[in-house]
């Protein structure tokens, strides 16, 4: 392209200067004179952009969940969790929002305290039921089927919720509000 556009230049400007008589060195000089102008507005033009698809990009974020409905919703699993996760499935006022399968590697990065975001998405202020259904399974191979309902209220701020599941052998789910700044 840097090429096309040198060529483009010295042969418009080798018009022009045959009109003028000018040398071809006067013509060579001019048209680099010309080209870094050029380079220069492009790059002017490029970051100009950038910063346009930032601002874009956060006033759609802001669009698409502001602050007074975004609901974030996280989970974590104690280290002494002595149960596999199979699967979880959220709901939120009895609409399904979020389902998971876990294999034996995000069992283990839940353990080592690895936290994972289950939903982002708007909620209207107000009350509201989250319900997390679960199936687990020991070592030796039984499994736990079970659902635990938790009841929260939205306020005009965003709100960060984190299930937090621990018990030995059977899942005890705990919901943690965080605060949001």
């Amino acid at each position: 392209m840097k090429r096309f556009l040198t060529v483009l230049l010295w042969a418009a400007l080798a018009m022009s200067a045959r009109a003028q008589d000018a040398t071809p060195d006067e013509v060579e000089r001019l048209a680099g004179e010309r080209f870094q102008l050029l380079e220069g507005q492009v790059q002017s033009l490029k970051r100009d952009i950038l910063g346009f698809s930032r601002d874009l990009h956060s006033l759609m974020k802001e669009a698409l969940f502001p602050a007074e409905t975004q609901l974030a919703v996280y989970i974590s699993a104690d280290s002494a969790v002595g149960f596999q996760i199979s699967s979880l499935q959220i709901t939120l006022d009895g609409k399904a929002i979020a389902n998971r399968v876990y294999s034996p590697a995000e069992n283990g990065a839940l353990r080592e305290g690895g936290v994972q975001r289950l939903f982002l998405g708007r909620v209207d202020p107000g009350k509201h039921k989250l319900t997390i259904s679960y199936l687990v399974s020991e070592a030796e191979g039984r499994s736990f089927r079970g659902d635990k309902s938790f009841d929260f209220s939205k306020d005009e701020t965003s709100k960060i919720l984190e299930v937090i599941i621990s018990g030995g052998t059977q899942p005890d789910l705990n919901l943690k509000e965080w605060r949001s700044s």
